[in-house]
This record gives C-alpha cells, sequence and structure tokens, in this order.
C-alpha cells in the first residue's frame, strides 16, 4: 500500500504481521483483531518511523537535506500494552458489529479513566491483550461477562461479598480490562456492584484520600456512592493493600493428547455433564483468564479428576493408572507439576467456589436444615439433602452469607474440631442450632431436655441371683469369644454409629433458637451420613509440594537468615495445594451427589459417596480427536443407568479440551 506519513516519508510497500501473545486464543473474532489494528495503523506508524530512523536520517526527516529511497526493508515493532486512540472509539460486540462509545453513555464518560486505571493498576510489564483471553466460541467468556451474568440474576453482590480482598482486587483489573474492549449488557450492574463492595469494605467515615469519595460524603458508614465510576474504582483499588505474592516459575505446557487410551475410572468424565448443566464449566474459563491462567485449564481439571481417582498410596504418591486417568481426562499425554499451578491459580479459586455454592443455594428448600461441620483447618457446610459440600470457611463469618443465601435454615453442628467461638458465633448471627458438642463457657446455648419416653419403664431387678453358667467340659468345642455372640456374658462394645442407631440417651443435646423438634432425632443419620462423606472424600495432598520430582515425599525444612529463623518455603506452597484440593474436592462432591440424586434418590438417601462406590472401577476407553473426546463405557447395567438418567449427555465447548465436545458412547 502506499500511504503518506506526516508529509515527510512516503511508504510504497507496507506488511503487517499480528502476533498474539500470552494465549492460544485469538477471541471470537481473528479478523475483526486484525483489522482494528490495521486501522490504527496510521496513527501509530509516524512516531514508529521517527523512532526506528532518527539515527541514521535525522537530518533528511528535519527537511535540511535531499529526498532519500530506502530499499531495505524497515522493521518496526509495536507492543500494545493498552488499546491506542484509534481502538478506544471501537468496540466488538459479541455479534461482531462496531459501535461507538457514544451508544453507552457509562463507556463514552468513563472510557479515558478505564484507560489510566490500568495504566496505574497493572504491571507496566504486563500485556493487556493477554488478560481478555477467551475460549473458543460464539461467545466470549472473560470475567466482565461472567459478571454480567451473576448479575443478571441478581448473584453477582453475594459473590463478590464472598471473595477476598486480593481476589477482589485482581479481578476488578481484569474486568476493567474487559470493558475497553467490550461491555456486557448488564456491564453498569457490574461496576455498580464493584464499586459497592469496594465502598462497603472501607473503615467507616474513611474515605481514600484523592478519591472522589472526599469530595462527596458517604451517606453512612461504608455506604458506596450514588453513581460508581471506574475513578472511584482505581482510588478504592489504590487505597487496598497489595502484597502481591512472588511469581513461581512459569508453566510449561505439556503435549496435548491424540490416540485412544484406556482409564481405569470413567468417573472424571462423568462429572463434566453435571458441572456443565450447573454453569461452573463456564466459570473455569473467565476465572483463569482473570490470572493469566486459561492456557492452564487443563492443569484444573486433573486436579479435579483426581478427587475421584484412587486415593494416593502413602498419602502422596498416586498410581500410574490415577495419573494416566487424570491426563487423559484433562487431554494431555502427561502431567506437569501441579504444585506450581496451585501457587498462582489460587486468587481465581474463591470465584468458582462462589459459583458453585451460589447454584446449591438456588435450589435449597429452607426448611430443610445444613449440617456444619470441622474440617480441622476450617468449617464445612453442607446441604443435609443429597448431602452436597455448599462451602468452606475459615470461620463462621465466611458461612454465614451462604446460610443467609440458603433462606437461613436450622444448623446442625456436628462433633467435630470447630474453630474458637463456633457455636457462640453461629448463636449471635440469629441461626437455629442443635449440636451434641459440649459448648464453651459464655456460648449462649441451653441444654435440651429428654424426657423418658411414655412407653418405656425401668428394667425390673432380678430378685434372685443368676446361676453360674458350668464350665465346657475339656472336650467341648470352644466356645466363640465374638463379643457379638448370644448370650455371651461379656459386655457389648458400642455399635458404630448408623442412621438406624439412635444417640444414647447419656449424650446430651445443646440448642440455641428454636430449630425443628424432629432434629433431635435426625441427627444421628446426618451426622453418620457427613462422617461417611469427609472419609470419601476429605481432601488429600494429592498435588504433592515436596520433592516429588526425585521420587520422595512432600517435605521442606526452614532455613537460618539473619539468626531468625525464615519460614519454609513448603508451606506456603503447601497451603496452595491445600486450596486448589480444597475447591476441586468441591467441585467433585457436587458432580457425584448431582449424578446419586439422579440415579437412587427414588428409593435411597443419595449422597455423593454412592456414585463414587458404584462407578470409581468402571474401566473406559477414550478417543481423542481434533473435534471431540470420545468415551466409549462397556455395555451393562451401569451402562443403563447413567445413559437412563441423562448422564451421558455431550458436553459441548470444554474449557480445558480446547474447546471440544466431550462425547459417550457405550461398546
Amino acid at each position: 500500500m502506499t500511504t503518506s506519513t506526516a508529509g515527510d516519508v512516503t511508504v510504497h510497500r507496507c506488511v503487517v504481521r499480528v502476533v498474539r501473545r500470552g494465549g492460544w486464543s485469538w477471541g471470537p473474532d481473528p479478523r475483526g483483531l486484525v483489522r482494528q489494528a490495521l486501522d490504527a495503523l496510521p496513527e501509530l506508524l509516524p512516531e514508529a518511523l521517527a523512532a526506528a530512523l532518527g539515527e541514521r536520517f535525522a537530518d533528511a526527516l528535519a527537511g535540511d537535506g535531499p529526498d532519500l529511497e530506502i530499499t531495505e526493508p524497515v522493521t518496526v515493532t509495536v507492543r500494545l500494552r493498552r488499546p491506542p486512540a484509534t481502538l478506544t472509539g471501537l468496540v466488538l460486540t459479541p455479534d461482531h458489529s462496531t459501535v461507538n462509545y457514544a451508544a453507552n453513555s457509562t463507556v463514552d464518560s468513563t472510557v479515558d479513566t478505564v484507560n489510566s486505571a490500568v495504566d496505574g493498576a497493572v504491571d507496566p510489564g504486563a500485556d493487556l491483550l493477554a488478560v481478555v483471553a477467551a475460549p473458543p466460541g460464539p461467545d466470549r467468556r472473560t470475567p466482565a461477562v461472567l459478571f454480567a451474568e451473576l448479575a443478571g440474576r441478581g448473584e453477582l453482590v453475594p459473590l463478590l461479598a464472598s471473595l477476598p480482598g486480593e481476589t477482589l482486587r485482581v479481578f476488578l483489573l481484569a474486568v476493567l480490562a474487559d470493558l475497553v474492549w467490550s461491555v456486557p449488557p448488564n456491564g453498569d450492574a457490574v461496576l455498580t456492584a464493584l464499586a459497592a463492595e469496594f465502598a462497603r469494605r472501607q473503615p467507616p467515615g474513611s474515605p481514600p484520600p484523592g478519591s472522589p469519595l472526599t469530595e462527596s460524603p458517604l451517606p453512612g458508614p461504608g455506604s458506596p456512592p450514588a453513581s460508581p465510576s471506574p475513578a472511584d474504582l482505581l482510588a478504592l483499588v489504590r487505597a487496598q493493600p497489595a502484597v502481591p505474592p512472588e511469581p513461581p516459575p512459569a508453566v510449561t505446557s505439556p503435549p496435548v493428547a491424540v490416540g485412544e487410551t484406556t482409564v481405569c475410572s470413567v468417573l472424571p468424565f462423568l462429572l463434566a455433564g453435571p458441572l456443565a448443566r450447573i454453569g461452573y464449566l463456564d466459570a473455569i474459563g473467565p476465572a483463569l483468564a482473570a490470572v493469566d491462567l486459561l492456557d492452564d485449564a487443563p492443569l484444573f481439571a486433573a486436579a479435579l479428576a483426581y478427587q475421584v481417582l484412587p486415593a494416593p498410596e502413602r498419602g502422596w504418591r498416586h498410581t500410574a493408572g490415577a495419573h494416566a486417568a487424570a491426563a487423559a481426562f484433562a487431554g494431555l499425554t502427561e502431567l506437569p507439576d501441579l504444585g506450581r499451578f496451585a501457587a498462582t491459580v489460587a486468587p481465581a479459586l474463591p470465584v468458582l467456589d462462589g459459583v458453585l455454592a451460589l447454584s446449591l443455594c438456588r435450589g435449597h428448600d429452607p426448611t430443610d436444615p445444613l449440617l456444619v461441620t470441622g474440617t480441622g483447618d476450617g468449617l464445612l457446610l453442607v446441604d443435609s439433602v443429597g448431602l452436597f459440600p455448599i462451602a468452606w470457611a475459615p470461620d463462621v463469618v465466611g458461612l454465614l452469607g451462604h446460610w443467609a443465601a440458603c433462606g437461613r435454615p436450622d444448623l446442625v453442628v456436628c462433633d467435630s474440631p470447630l474453630p474458637p467461638h463456633c457455636l457462640r458465633d453461629l448463636a449471635e448471627a440469629g441461626a437455629a442450632v442443635i449440636t451434641t458438642v459440649r459448648p464453651l463457657r459464655g456460648d449462649p446455648l441451653t441444654r435440651l431436655p429428654r424426657p423418658t419416653p411414655p412407653w418405656t419403664t425401668p428394667a425390673p431387678q432380678d430378685p434372685l441371683p443368676r446361676p453360674t453358667p458350668p464350665r465346657p467340659a475339656a472336650d467341648s468345642p470352644p466356645r466363640s469369644t465374638s463379643p457379638w455372640t448370644a448370650g455371651d456374658s461379656l459386655p457389648r462394645p458400642t455399635p458404630p454409629r448408623t442412621a438406624g442407631n439412635p444417640l444414647p440417651r447419656s449424650t446430651p443435646l445443646w440448642t440455641a433458637g428454636n430449630p425443628a423438634p424432629r432434629l433431635a432425632a435426625d441427627l444421628p443419620a446426618h451426622t453418620a451420613h457427613l462422617d461417611e462423606l469427609l472419609a470419601a472424600l476429605s481432601p488429600e495432598l494429592s498435588v504433592p509440594p515436596g520433592n516429588v520430582e526425585n521420587g520422595g515425599p512432600p517435605g521442606g525444612r526452614a532455613t537460618e537468615q539473619g539468626g531468625r529463623r525464615s519460614p519454609d518455603p513448603v508451606v506456603g506452597r503447601r497451603a496452595a495445594t491445600r486450596a486448589l484440593e480444597r475447591s476441586a474436592m468441591l467441585a467433585a462432591a457436587l458432580g457425584l451427589g448431582l449424578i446419586s440424586w439422579n440415579l437412587w434418590r427414588e428409593r435411597e438417601t443419595p449422597s455423593p459417596v454412592l456414585a463414587l462406590a458404584r462407578f470409581a472401577d468402571l474401566e473406559a476407553t477414550v478417543h481423542h480427536t481434533s473435534d471431540a473426546v470420545r468415551v466409549r463405557l462397556p455395555l451393562g447395567r451401569r451402562h443403563a443407568d447413567l445413559l437412563r438418567a441423562g448422564a451421558l449427555t455431550d458436553v459441548p465447548d470444554v474449557v480445558w479440551l480446547g474447546g471440544r465436545t466431550l462425547t459417550f458412547a457405550g461398546g
């Protein structure tokens, strides 16, 4: 092409090469992205040529010498860290059309502020184009689109309230970067919710200095501004303490699986359908894109698969069959070290956990109780109907939002290691609680009186002494020493607690509020089922944070620096691994619970443990092609049950499979 730039340089032939870095996806309209780069070229070229030719041809460019013809190629590299002025006037919408920012008053008035917010808050070396990578498909799955969908369902506000500060900060920056390119239908609602949540977390009456909030006093303590804008958001973000963790070494993407393989268990593949129906699979892409880990989605799938595969040997080493099944589910030939991935994905996990919890809270009946149990490092909230784990939190405060979203039902606190003041915090929040855990001094719980039923009478005293049983003859067969033998004089041990065993009358019950009377009778069954669930699905360290490359168990040691004992670097990595394991466990338990619910709710109490026990050894053949991943199950009773329950429905656009479809068949 021939283009005159600034009246001084004429370009006779120009070849433009657009290089996409930071992800594998070009978005829904690759040609549109190239077209925008070409539209920006006339403005970018003068400055770029001046910088490239300035030293060698300074006199010619200044107009002091004769005209020159440059016949050798001139290469100019322009890195778009943020959209230039020509790109800020255009927006790519889902229907691939271009609209002017003036069509949206909110974006028109704040686009410059968004650009400055991104420039000021994002690392100068970061590539903004890498933040908005989306998986292939007709819809751009970005954090802004995900938040807009949640806002349309009225779930964005409770989700933001449950996020930790660092996660909220990361996703705010990702949403602001997304709004530069496209504005979802509920974009105003997303900005409003983000501004309200940041303002709510500010100290009462203490807006950040220098922010627009200082000029218009807040209506009340922690209240959001009346008309939030990205300027308010930027001031609120900069007021938050930011302590970015040390970036771990980059994860190298392993080769993608091709061909056919046999896996020891089909359970990981069966999780995809239930999780897709509740919207969890659609949230994985935006959540990972916010932390620049969209390309590592297969590693998240592997962590999910490990939760339903055979337990690791010695608590940390998986079998070769489990490794092969997890790699096939992730679409890889081999799996890299998941510990490094766990350290970087941590800010995205609360969003995925929140999406899962909100889907369960939507369908909960407030008349059914919720179960609360301690896990050693926090609390787990479980739906009593179906035993669906709703959420995990380090303390009671983290569970109160989910409890309120479920309709504030009664709570059954199971006997387990609870955090300090757990019962007191639940009672002060207004929850109706029943438990067998003895309260501490000051806990506002009362002992539930348990009168003797009128149809029972005390056992009569035998007035005559019983005769001593005769000593067996020497040649008689030996008597059974089993404590369960009828007529044995040995004391019987207490049988294990099951759904059919009521609590011993000596076990006291404690209550707060007015829980339903039936919960006293149902508490043993709830506790037994929950104990069984935790024994089967408790998060294990299946992502070894230690020296697994040399075949050793997880471990590490602290070092001495400056006379002080520095923290063991393995400890922080192990905490990140536990967070990934916990998040994957919640998703896996929900998928198993939905399978069990659809199959057996009419004939027995559904539980994730049923699906885990009955399908864990069901083998399958997996065939990876360029457009689909086909799973073939052996014909039989289990295949027929799964087919009848709709568990073998195709799952399209799986994010960790590169947008391919997951299909099922029998044979």
